[in-house]
């Protein structure tokens, strides 16, 4: 194997071909919240929202509206194809919406049919460490 180039590594940025809950497939980037964060690309209301909901003890009307507004960034933000706009979010499949904050949020790496985002689940290592069946390990190429 050899060293993979600078811009084949930038380029793994986005991950082609991820399942949604709904079946649909679409190309992602997950976002650099610290990052963005720093460079002031995160809207101040949308930070603030995102704290409180890390941090919350209750759950109120106020919270849950401004975590929704969170999501509906948070998602536009992540979709990279098909593009989606903050007002396309409320239309769009629930689960998938969930889905979507799931990875951009990193409490998941994978995709509704358990692809692993980096595509790992090529490696035996990673199979076996997730307990990932497989009845040919040769359909992965190791």
């Amino acid at each position: 194997m050899s060293a993979t180039t600078k811009t084949t590594w930038k380029k793994a940025r986005v991950h082609k071909d991820i399942t949604l809950p709904s079946g649909t497939v679409v190309d992602i980037q997950i976002p650099n919240l610290p990052k963005m964060l720093k460079g002031g690309q995160i809207p101040n209301t949308l930070v603030d929202a995102a704290v409180k909901t890390q941090s919350a003890t209750k759950v109120t009307r106020e919270l849950i509206e401004e975590t929704w507004e969170f999501y509906r960034w948070l998602v536009a933000e992540t979709v990279v194809s098909p593009e989606v706009e903050p007002d396309d979010v409320g239309e769009l499949p629930t689960a998938d919406v969930e889905m979507i904050v799931s990875i951009a949020t990193r409490q998941s790496d994978l995709d509704a049919v358990g692809h692993q985002l980096g595509g790992l689940e090529t490696q035996r290592a990673f199979r076996d460490f997730r307990g990932l069946i497989t009845t040919d390990a040769d359909s992965f190429g190791v």
